[in-house]
């Protein structure tokens, strides 16, 4: 896989740092006037899990990258090696020059959800800028929704005092059909946006804590290993339990009135999908609300929530931890009984495939046209 054709354009009303790779052109947009970075650091971090995934040889052409992200990236080839072993451990070709030119400040990647609310109230004395992506959990195309977010994400930025740095990128058309869904790639596609923007340190914030952790994209094991010399990448708030987070945006009228936590593409909050139900749930077994979602009026879309990964099982046992420690005994019953059929399906799984070699999974997916 190949990298090149590096080249800063400034647009109308923006600059765009692009390059192809193997045919694809990735680019980013920044505001009009950054001095974005023409290393190839930002280049090599996108590219990296691509061609992990492929087998091949990553080659950047033209621009230096740091020593200090090689290395970390070889122990970021290890992790994924063992996590998964479809990612192969590859060489990388590319001119070597550290990295010493960055811009003084901090920022943090921000969405405006309850993740990225905690890091920045946590860590607001030393934090400047905030990073809003048009393209990450925004689709790239859906201009209404991003431009309502980005007026939200502004007027929390500018109570505080704080700026916003909004960014677009095609990174995730560029990932997907490579064979690394966002999941396994967040912390690569934030990084290669931090690396461009030449920040001295950007908090990524985390989405479980350390009692929680599995593979993912964005890990306390991986995160910071795409530091350059210049630029430092930090895992925060791993510490916190979900409920202790908006315990602590409860504090910032700001945060909880442009709380936005969908990822449905459908407008603000649809209050409908898992991540806005579970968080109108701890909301109401905190005893808080927000305008940006609607109140938990009814179980009805609570006992219809159905617990689809190990991803999601710690948002849910959260939950249902909570609903305990509050004495919400209608809410537990519910929310126990979805935790203890994951762990059955889970185990019925575990049990198929070492006793039966899948055999069960194949027949029940031969016998799901006869039943429909």
């Amino acid at each position: 896989m190949r990298v090149s054709a590096i080249e800063r354009k400034d647009l109308d009303d923006a600059v765009e740092l692009s390059a192809v790779i193997d045919g694809f052109r990735l680019w980013y947009r920044f505001p009009a006037g950054y001095p974005v970075s023409l290393r190839g650091d930002a280049f090599l971090a996108a590219a990296l899990q691509p061609a992990m995934r492929a087998g091949e040889t990553l080659v950047i052409d033209g621009a230096p990258v740091s020593p200090r992200l090689l290395a970390g990236i070889d122990r970021f080839q290890d992790i994924h090696h063992c996590w998964d072993p479809a990612f192969r451990k590859i060489a990388i070709e590319a001119d070597v020059e550290p990295d010493r030119d960055a811009i003084p400040e901090v920022g943090s990647f921000f969405s405006g959800g309850v993740d990225g609310c905690y890091t920045f109230l946590k860590h607001a004395d030393e934090i400047k800028h905030l990073v809003f992506i048009k393209g990450v959990d925004i689709q790239v195309d859906n201009d209404s929704l991003f431009g309502e977010a980005l007026t939200v994400n502004r007027r929390f930025a500018a109570a505080y005092g704080k700026s916003l740095l909004s960014v677009e990128t095609n990174i995730r058309n560029f990932c997907h059909p490579r064979g690394t869904v966002w999941t396994i790639y967040t912390g690569a596609g934030l990084a290669s946006v931090g690396l461009a923007l030449r920040l001295a340190r950007f908090y990524i914030a985390s989405s479980h804590t350390y009692a929680e952790l599995h593979p993912l994209g964005s890990h306390p094991l991986t995160d910071h290993l795409w530091s350059t010399e210049a630029t430092e990448f930090i895992h925060d708030g791993a510490e916190a339990r979900r409920c202790d987070k908006l315990r602590r945006l409860a504090e910032s009228a700001p945060a909880l009135k442009g709380l936005r936590v969908c990822w449905q593409d459908a407008g603000f909050n649809c209050g409908r999908c898992e991540k806005c139900l579970r968080t109108m749930i701890a909301l109401h077994l905190l005893g808080r609300s927000t305008p940006a979602l609607p109140p938990l009026d009814s179980l009805d879309g609570v006992r219809g929530m159905r617990i689809e990964s190990d991803d999601e099982l710690p948002h849910f046992e959260d939950n249902y931890r909570l609903a305990k420690e509050v004495g919400n005994r209608e809410l537990a019953a519910v929310l126990g009984r979805q935790v203890r059929n994951y762990r059955v399906r889970r185990l019925i799984v575990d049990l198929d495939r070492e006793l039966t070699g899948g055999r069960l999974k194949r027949g029940f997916r031969k016998l799901a046209p006869l039943r429909s």
